[in-house]
């Protein structure tokens, strides 16, 4: 009887500490992706700026993949000199062994190189229906934009980085599917920076 005690105890103590542990897991899991995705925001604005071309943010809704792809303009493609039209050129696809998470296709374009990245956050963490702001240049873009493939996916609104530095006016939501965790990302139009909230709850999470 004693010895059936103390195993119950051993199992219940064993419980507690497994829960104590696993939220500090979660949490930093949750830190990482929204570091992953800062940072594949940064290289779209840089990506577009240095290019000339506007860049595709999407994610999926309740999933964890999300990517990025060129979408040219007219306006754009005769600012640079560049065919909006010419999609005949080699097609290969890479991975980067450093980062598991991002795998992508290049279309080489000779001096030019219009890629689509896709990534995919890490495991327990999901994008949560987010907002982006439709303004004229995104209206002005909607025949290009409904040309993309998105299919298959519950794929976001588009988020837009443009060749002036300026964005989509934008907000992310990345969810912990374990802790009930959240963080806020942000993008700013005028700026285009990507802002970070700390892990937030859902009463936290603003509106």
């Amino acid at each position: 009887m004693e010895l059936l005690l103390v195993l119950t105890l051993l199992v219940v103590i064993g419980g507690l500490v497994s829960q104590s542990l696993r939220a500090p897991m979660e949490s930093q899991r949750l830190r990482r992706s929204s570091e992953l995705l800062r940072i594949a925001l940064a290289n779209a604005r840089i990506k577009a700026m240095q290019s000339g071309q506007t860049q595709v943010f999407r994610y999926e809704i309740l999933g964890r993949r999300y990517r990025t792809e060129p979408l040219m303009l007219d306006s754009e493609a005769s600012e640079w000199g560049l065919d909006a039209f010419d999609q005949s050129d080699q097609t290969f696809q890479f991975s980067d062994p450093n980062n598991p998470d991002l795998f992508g296709d290049v279309r080489t374009k000779g001096a030019n190189d219009l890629a689509q990245l896709r990534y995919q956050l890490p495991d327990g963490v999901v994008f949560q229906q987010g907002s982006s702001e439709i303004d004229v240049r995104t209206m002005l873009a909607q025949d290009e934009l409904a040309a993309m493939d998105v299919a298959g996916r519950n794929w976001s609104q588009p988020v837009l980085f443009y060749p002036d530095g300026s964005t989509s006016e934008a907000r992310l939501l990345l969810a912990n599917q374990m802790g009930g965790r959240y963080i806020v990302v942000r993008l700013r139009s005028l700026t285009g920076i990507p802002v970070v909230s700390g892990s937030l709850s859902a009463e936290e999470v603003p509106q």
